[in-house]
């Protein structure tokens, strides 16, 4: 009898250990994703697919860049979405303004250095805009960025104007956009804070311009208008996901099911619409699995 009972301890141990230590259980993956709606969404198209398939995911929230740069770096986050020219900028303090190709190729061969890989361009881009309120722009007769430049040349503290501190910062952004039309805003004008307050501060007239992402959901739930870039001055950049090397080696798998991902990432069009579903208030986790049920990659029948 006490024979017997002995053939129960190995598996009585290995059950013990599973509950005290989960991770060898199910494989764990930390998603990093920045404070922003667009973010949110492609955090979480990422994150509910990894969980169909298994995977144990945790969310990290509400990361600037500067912060996802570290918690990368400090293995708090395993994979997140990135813009690679804010790393470029950023991260790598570049100056040179190149293609989006060139420049996603560039950070690719940097960050690999640092144990970070890039998976292959996504199907989204990102870009800054400048927009209006169309009563406003109607008034001004400002439908253009020379037009603005015009404007701003002739009484400079006219225009009051909110960019954030990455736009006014950055060379390919408010200083590129100062030398290929030659002009400057007012300083004492600019407010250096997010679109998000910028939106609300633009629909209370308290501002005129805001530079946003042309993505970005108020854009049409306000109904304002995009400035054209008659000079094309602001750059469109590829955006792509980034994962630990070390996460990559740990789970085998893990490298087909993230370039699914990559192949049915939203296009600019779509995250438009995404976004504008959050901000209309439907949760992020929703539209992110709908999303996932329209593009075939979560199974109906198991929902």
């Amino acid at each position: 009898m006490r024979k017997r009972n002995l053939k129960f301890i190995p598996t009585i141990f290995l059950f013990s250990f599973l509950i005290a230590f989960p991770s060898f259980a199910q494989p764990h993956i930390t998603v990093g994703i920045q404070d922003s709606i667009q973010q949110e969404i492609l955090g979480q198209i990422v994150g509910t697919y990894l969980e169909e398939k298994g995977f144990k995911v945790k969310y990290k929230m509400s990361l600037s860049n500067s912060s996802l740069y570290s918690a990368l770096t400090k293995k708090e986050v395993d994979l997140a979405w990135q813009d690679p020219a804010s790393v470029w900028f950023l991260k790598f303090l570049r100056t040179d303004i190149l293609s989006s190709k060139k420049l996603y190729k560039e950070v690719k061969e940097l960050e690999e250095n640092k144990g970070l890989l890039w998976f292959k361009i996504a199907n989204l881009e990102n870009q800054y805009v400048p927009v209006m309120q169309r009563k406003k722009s109607e008034k001004l007769e400002i439908t253009t960025i020379s037009e603005l430049a015009d404007c701003v040349r002739k009484d400079e503290k006219k225009i009051r104007v909110v960019m954030s501190s990455e736009f006014f910062f950055r060379p390919d952004c408010y200083f590129d956009l100062k030398q290929i039309y030659g002009f400057s805003f007012y300083r004492p004008n600019v407010r250096l804070i997010s679109s998000t307050i910028g939106f609300g501060l633009l629909s209370g007239d308290q501002v005129d311009v805001v530079f946003a992402f042309s993505t970005d959901p108020p854009i049409e739930k306000l109904n304002l208008i995009k400035l054209k870039d008659d000079k094309k001055a602001l750059k469109s950049y590829c955006m792509g996901i980034v994962i630990r090397e070390e996460i990559m080696d740990r789970f085998s798998d893990l490298s087909s099911l993230v370039e699914k991902l990559i192949r049915i990432s939203p296009a600019t069009s779509e995250i438009a619409r995404l976004n504008l579903k959050v901000y209309n208030g439907v949760s992020s986790k929703e539209v992110a699995r709908e999303y996932l049920r329209e593009k075939g990659l979560i199974d109906i029948k198991r929902e």
